[in-house]
């Protein structure tokens, strides 16, 4: 009864449910801490704080023995006494304000934790069920289905689409599983080479591009792409990869696009593409962390598919390019500088 092993054993990876929840906690309490614990919010304000109010209640103190001994008359006791309880007040506002404005802090990051443990969850409930399902094609679909959904709720409106391509080994292709947002027109054309080198390509390959996703694939690092408006009203793009595959629709449909490898211990399982209408969506590091720890995050249903299924592929959701309908599939002219 190999459905009644745990996850971890079955996949050989025994750590690999503390890892996938590791790399997530080290992301937000990383930047908890830096949100927090900044310079210029703790360190420089609180120093100035502490100098002067303890400069301000030696002078008082200072003052008031002088007046005691008759050495200074200019301030009553009582007045002193006014204005140490003032300076008291603007401290304690100072500390109320910073801790304010550090609980803002506090509350998004604790957002960002429990929309992550939310991800996690939705891993952790997901897969035994596609292990029990009769049908392993419906079963790693649903689950990475909920799992690109559940991304893009993570991002928080961040990005606006998405879509998942699988590596089929045998044709050497990225291939669309699942999406959210992407119309029919595009899903057909989401199939991409992995093979870079014009020597080892075939015939069947030099029919797709490498694309944004094929470069994240072979290189195995994150991608980032923009597209920008030119005077006369067409776009371009600042990735040399870029093939744009809504060319026959009338509206941009987005200005940024990230695709990022899903991979675990050398195997290459796929790679996660997201665009979205702000042209910055994913150029800020702490993005590009979050992006790079749901990798373990979505190569664990399709590892556990393979261990299960290691004779299987799963099949596309879409139909593939007609003869005749390659113009979309070429190469954005002229790329930014």
């Amino acid at each position: 009864m190999r459905h009644g092993i745990d996850l971890p054993v079955l996949l050989g990876c025994p750590d690999l449910y503390a890892s996938l929840i590791g790399d997530g906690a080290v992301v937000s309490s990383k930047r908890l801490r830096q949100r927090l614990l900044s310079p210029h919010r703790v360190v420089v304000p609180s120093t100035l704080l502490i100098v002067c109010v303890v400069g301000m209640l030696v002078n008082w103190l200072s003052d008031a023995f002088g007046l005691a001994f008759g050495v200074f008359g200019d301030l009553s006791v009582l007045d002193k006494t006014i204005a140490a309880l003032v300076i008291v007040v603007v401290m304690y506002s100072g500390i109320y304000m910073g801790y304010v404005y550090g609980a803002k802090d506090y509350g998004a990051s604790g957002s960002f934790l429990e929309r992550l443990t939310k991800f996690d969850d939705s891993i952790f409930l997901l897969i035994p069920g596609m292990v029990k399902s009769e049908d392993s094609e419906v079963g790693i679909k649903s689950v990475v289905d909920a799992l690109i959904n559940a991304l893009l709720d993570l991002l928080d409106g961040r990005a606006n689409r998405g879509i998942v391509l699988y590596y089929s080994d045998r044709e050497q292709l990225l291939i669309p599983i699942a999406h959210f947002g992407m119309p029919d027109s595009t899903i057909n054309r989401s199939f991409f080479r992995t093979v870079e080198s014009a020597d080892t390509l075939t015939d069947a390959l030099r029919a797709y591009p490498l694309g944004v996703a094929g470069r994240a694939f072979v290189s195995r690092q994150l991608q980032v792409a923009h597209r920008q408006r030119r005077a006369d009203g067409t776009w371009i793009c600042d990735h040399a990869d870029y093939v744009d595959l809504d060319s026959n629709r009338g509206s941009i449909s987005y200005k940024a696009l990230t695709c990022f490898p899903i991979t675990r211990d050398r195997r290459d399982l796929g790679v996660v593409c997201l665009d979205s209408y702000d042209a910055h969506a994913f150029d800020d590091v702490e993005t590009h962390e979050v992006l790079t720890a749901m990798i373990r995050r979505f190569a664990l249903p399709m590892l556990v598919h393979e261990t299960l299924h290691p004779d299987t592929e799963i099949e596309s959701i879409a139909h593939r390019p007609v003869a005749g309908d390659t113009a979309p599939l070429m190469p954005a002219a002229h790329p930014v500088d």
